[in-house]
Parts: C-alpha cells; structure tokens; sequence
C-alpha cells in the first residue's frame, strides 16, 4: 500500500507563501476593514440571511419616505407640528444631497468589496465609500421628526442606522463611513429646522383652510378674527 502522496516541494513553498502573505494582509486590516470581511464572510455561509440583509440594504431606505407619509395623513396630528417636521426633513434631504456631492468630489475611498477580499450582496457602482448617501440622507430625513414627534423620530432613526449596518455586512460600505455620515446628518439637520422654523409661521391661514387641513378661522365673541397661534409674534 501507498501512503498519502506529498506535495512536490514547489507546491509546498507557493501554499506556504500564499499563507503569509494571507496572514500579513490580515495583519494590515485595521478595525473598519476587519469588521466587514468578518460579517460579511459570515453572511454569506447563510443563504436566507444574506437575502434579508440584501433586502434591507437596498430597499430598506424607502421605509422612512413612506413612514413620513403616514405621519402626514395620520388623524389626529398637529397640522403646523406635522408640516413643520415634514418640510424640515425635505429642506436637510436636500442640504445633505449638496453636502454629499460635494464630499464626494473630494474624497474617493475604494468600496470594500474592491480593496478586500469579500463578495458585495448586490451590484454597487465602483464610487466612493465616503459618505454613505444612505445613512446621511436619511438620518436628514428623520432627524427633524425626532424632535417633534419624538417616539417616531427615534424609532426611524434606529431603522436609517439599521440599514447602514446592512450596508456593512453587504460589504459596500465600512463602519466608519456609516457613523461619520450619521453625525454629519446634523448639519442639513439643524438647517432645516431653523428653515422650517423661520418660515412655516409666515404661511398664511388662508392656503392651510384652503387645503382643509385645519379648521377655519372662526370669529372670537369680541367679532376678531383668531390667527394661527403661529402667526404671532
């Protein structure tokens, strides 16, 4: 009987410097690269994982489009309080959109899926990594929300950071990039507040009783009209 054949020496050496060279590129990640080539080789030995995560990394953003739409109809909800959040978020998606395009002219950081050795879960533009359009956006979106409807604001918040955390696993961006662009979110954030804030009480009464969104101005018992508390100074 024959026993188990040996490598011929060459063969040997290449697996033996194939190994270092492994070891040494693994030796050179640092944390961000670590965390992504860990999940997401991780993800990919579960199927139906990898769809979920798939899923809510690309579609999973409409979610706050949608759930901004709802507090919108939703009865019951302060008019001036619903536009004041709804038109703050549309003022910091736009700031954020220019913020983002303007980063993005500058800074070019390779997608994981093409400077480390793992498969993206989906096809991904070769773009930078830096920012991550839909972390910035969407904690835009929902960042005014939160501080007139606190519960909903927070809650879609969780969900915008959620589907960065997919987008890491998905290998098409790096944690730094999801946390970087949340606390970036702040500034169209902020800006579109103090937007909202200055203009929202200049609307006149009259395209809101137009719309039928709130009731209409009715005369007090002295004969004056009664305004938008809004409206006062």
């Amino acid at each position: 009987m024959h026993g188990p054949s040996v490598p011929p020496l060459s063969v040997r050496k290449y697996r033996l410097i194939e190994t270092l060279l492994e070891t040494y590129n693994q030796a050179r990640m640092g944390i961000d690269q670590r965390i992504v080539a860990a999940a997401n080789h991780f993800v990919l030995l579960h199927p139906l994982l990898a769809s979920a995560v798939a899923l809510v990394a690309e579609k999973g953003i409409w979610i706050l489009p949608l759930a901004l739409f709802i507090v919108w109809i939703w009865p019951g909800v302060n008019f001036w309080a619903r536009s004041s959040a709804i038109f703050s978020g549309a003022i910091s998606v736009l700031l954020a959109g220019l913020l983002s395009l303007a980063i993005g002219a500058v800074v070019n950081r390779p997608r994981p899926f093409t400077a480390l050795p793992i498969r993206p879960l989906f096809p991904h533009p070769l773009d930078s990594s830096f920012p991550s359009d839909h972390t910035l956006l969407g904690m835009a979106f929902v960042l005014p929300l939160s501080m007139r409807f606190p519960r909903a604001g927070w809650i879609l918040s969780c969900w915008a950071l959620t589907v960065g955390l997919a987008r890491i696993v998905a290998g098409v961006h790096y944690p730094s990039d999801i946390i970087f662009s949340a606390i970036l979110a702040l500034l169209p954030a902020i800006l579109g507040m103090a937007t909202a804030r200055a203009i929202i009480p200049k609307l006149p009464d009259r395209l809101a009783r137009l719309a039928r969104l709130i009731p209409p101005i009715h005369p007090d018992a002295s004969g004056t009209k009664v305004s938008n508390p809004c409206n006062r100074p």
